[in-house]
């Protein structure tokens, strides 16, 4: 006798493809993205979108670029055919009717009944509902489909795409927006209970597209404010008082997926790091409920449309009328002129930040910002700013550096050109910040990536920077003392005096030294000395944590920073805030995957560990060379180590080297794997590009061992 066939599920089956997708991480926002706007699934003959869960379903199967599906019956109506053969994949379509009945409570849940009688309705009482229900439909990629016209962008769906002019709204600060604090090296992260977020300083990341992308996906978190798209259940969490330990990884989850929703919609690239954590996580809550990729798809849907909102992420109105005049009053060159219009319309509003010097409020000094400040003479300093090196307790001085800003002989600001600035001031000095007041300012410091290469350039480009201080200071009415105009430009190098700042890299290495780096400043500046120091264990007073560092208080150094540049003891902040003020030993297994803190408290000691799927990677410890850069050159050595899929280590005849870019293909990252302890040869390239250079006989002798 026949039987029914047995309802497919289709919920069960896509959850399924996906968790197999994470498991191997090809999951759509576990692969990366460079820069450029991209169309994500649309319907072939309406041009509707793809949402929910079938916008990452579709973004997952799909064989190619083009972004067009449809259904059979849709496809044969446009006068197109899908191929004999061809196999469609489901997608799930909720649709709604009237109905109208009496109320039975006794038929309701709980939740329902509360919001019918908050709602003023009785038992019993007649009513119309809207009611949903799914329908499941099949679809064809346009690759299977034929007689579909060739894939154009619909041209109202498109926008001219700057990298850099949408990357830098990110940063543009509102009414609606956390504020963006550059003070973490090695990590970045959203605090719920200050609502700020937090990255590390602008220079240290690889490229614009990794700063982006990482800002990106912390602005996703910082939407659980309840100014914003009000997450309650994950402030509960991120404030320790959530027990639910899943909630982390739904919050990821959705961080990740929207972060990669908004690179889709805008074209800022999309480089997922440090999910391995997270992918445990992920697999227990998809494999939990069917529905939770449905859920998290539609949530992340939510807040990539209110960042991109909220940022004006796709606003490509013209500058502000004010800025326009601003720059065409200049009476330079056209290419300066051109430059600063380019710098007035990437900079945000500037508005001063006048600092109370009885606040206890932590300030952090972000590049580009204007600052004035009293130096420890007494005497009123101006610069911008060009990084901040340390600053992690309110009640030590700020180490930084900037470019000074002195009157010309016509009395108007002229930016420093040789070398850079060293200030070393405490907060309440600090009288005046406008936050990213003159950004382009990384053109002239050479210690940037952003340093302008072509010297014959740096006249213009100075004159437009100049020009930018000039707006900025008048609009905040803002005036440099006369006795600047008066100082010595150069002093005698024995006035300079040495700073030396220490800082202990963990690490599981024994082959690695000190390594002292020399900041170069003026030479009426003291000269600062930043000595990295390898470590597999190291003890202290804890004074300070982040999602990647401590700060010690040693009697070897007194106080120190230890950077681990890993996420660690994720979601125990609360164990680690306990043992502020007391003794600890941090240290670093043989392997480098394993880390341990050991609290000392009376007579016990409480033990935390960490386990890492990768070794600490000893970044600080050897020179770095990016080779997307344009004038990176051809690097040859043995490889001894790959600490990522972008980051390997050379044995150079100078010693190692770090050498890194933008992520290879798979296929080439295997490849890579394979060489480790050959001789190699890096090229030059956006992305990592290693050759074998092992002679033959030696590859051969290697595979008979």
């Amino acid at each position: 006798m026949a039987t029914d066939k047995e309802k497919r599920d289709i919920r069960q089956e896509v959850t399924g493809r996906i968790v197999q997708a994470i498991e191997e991480g090809t999951a759509p926002w576990q692969c990366p993205h460079e820069c450029g706007p991209r169309m994500g699934p649309v319907n072939a003959v309406t041009g509707k979108p793809y949402s929910g869960g079938n916008h990452i379903w579709l973004s997952m199967v799909a064989p190619g670029a083009d972004p067009r599906w449809c259904t059979f019956a849709q496809a044969k109506a446009a006068g197109w055919m899908v191929r004999k053969g061809e196999h469609g994949v489901p997608v799930e379509v909720w649709k709604s009717y009237e109905k109208k009945g009496e109320v039975d409570f006794s038929k309701r849940t709980d939740q329902e009944s509360g919001a019918l009688q908050k709602a003023g309705i009785a038992d019993g009482q007649e009513i119309t509902e809207q009611r949903r229900f799914a329908k499941t439909y099949t679809v064809f990629h346009a690759s299977q489909i034929d007689g579909i016209p060739p894939y154009e962008m619909d041209p109202t769906k498109t926008h001219e795409f700057d990298l850099h002019v949408t990357g830098e709204r990110l940063f543009d600060q509102n009414a609606g927006s956390a504020p963006i604090l550059f003070d973490t090296p090695g990590a970045g992260f959203y605090k719920p209970v200050t609502d700020r977020i937090h990255l590390p300083p602008r220079d240290q990341f690889l490229d614009a597209g990794h700063l982006y992308a990482t800002a990106a996906h912390e602005i996703a978190h910082s939407t659980m404010h309840p100014s914003r798209l009000n997450r309650e259940r994950y402030q509960e969490w991120e404030q320790g008082k959530a027990a639910d330990k899943t909630l982390r990884a739904r919050e990821e989850l959705r961080a990740e997926i929207a972060s990669y929703i908004i690179s889709e919609k805008t074209g800022i690239p999309h480089h997922p790091e440090n999910h391995e954590s997270y992918v445990t996580g992920w697999v227990s809550i998809l494999k939990d409920s069917k529905n939770e990729i449905y859920q998290a798809a539609r949530d992340a849907e939510k807040i990539a449309d209110f960042v991109v909102q909220q940022q004006r992420l796709l606003d490509i109105s013209a500058p502000e009328k004010a800025n326009q005049k601003e720059v065409h009053r200049i009476t330079v060159s056209p290419e300066t002129i051109a430059l600063a219009d380019q710098i007035a319309q990437a900079v945000r509003s500037t508005q001063v930040v006048q600092q109370d010097p009885l606040s206890s409020a932590v300030l952090h000094l972000n590049p580009a910002d204007l600052i004035q400040f009293r130096d420890g003479n007494g005497e009123q300093k101006t610069g911008i700013v060009l990084r901040e090196m340390d600053n992690r307790d309110s009640d030590k001085s700020i180490f930084f550096q900037y470019k000074e800003i002195t009157p010309g002989q016509d009395g108007k600001p002229v930016i420093q050109q040789a070398g850079n600035s060293l200030g070393v001031i405490q907060k309440a000095d600090i009288s005046v910040q406008i936050p990213n007041a003159v950004p382009g300012i990384e053109k002239l410091d050479m210690q940037s990536r952003g340093f302008e290469k072509d010297a014959a350039r740096i006249p213009g480009i100075k004159s437009a920077l100049e020009y930018r201080v000039v707006s900025v200071m008048r609009q905040n009415n803002l005036t440099l003392e006369k006795e600047q105009a008066m100082k010595t430009e150069v002093s005698p190098p024995e006035a300079a005096q040495k700073q030396i700042y220490h800082k202990a890299i963990l690490t599981h290495r024994t082959d690695l030294k000190d390594r002292i780096l020399l900041e170069p400043v003026d030479p009426d500046k003291p000269v600062l000395e930043v000595h990295n120091h390898p470590r597999n264990e190291i003890s202290g007073v804890l004074k300070d944590f982040s999602k990647s560092e401590f700060i010690l208080n040693t009697q070897e150094f007194g106080d120190v920073r230890v950077e681990t540049h890993k996420r660690v003891f994720d979601g125990r902040e609360e164990e680690l805030r306990a043992a502020l003020g007391k003794p600890v030993d941090i240290a670093i297994d043989d392997t480098g995957k394993n880390l341990s803190l050991a609290v000392h408290q009376g007579d016990g000691v409480s033990i935390m560990q960490d386990h890492f799927q990768t070794p600490l990677r000893p970044v600080g410890l050897m020179p770095m060379m990016q080779m997307n850069r344009t004038d990176a050159q051809a690097l040859t050595g043995k490889l001894t180590h790959i600490h990522d899929t972008n980051i390997i280590e050379l044995k150079t005849a100078k010693g190692p080297l770090l050498v890194f870019a933008a992520d290879p293909d798979r296929a080439h990252q295997s490849e890579i794997k394979k060489m480790v302890g050959h001789k190699v040869t890096i090229s030059p390239g956006e992305k990592l590009h290693v050759i074998d250079s092992t002679p033959e006989p030696a590859k051969q002798k290697a595979l008979a061992r």
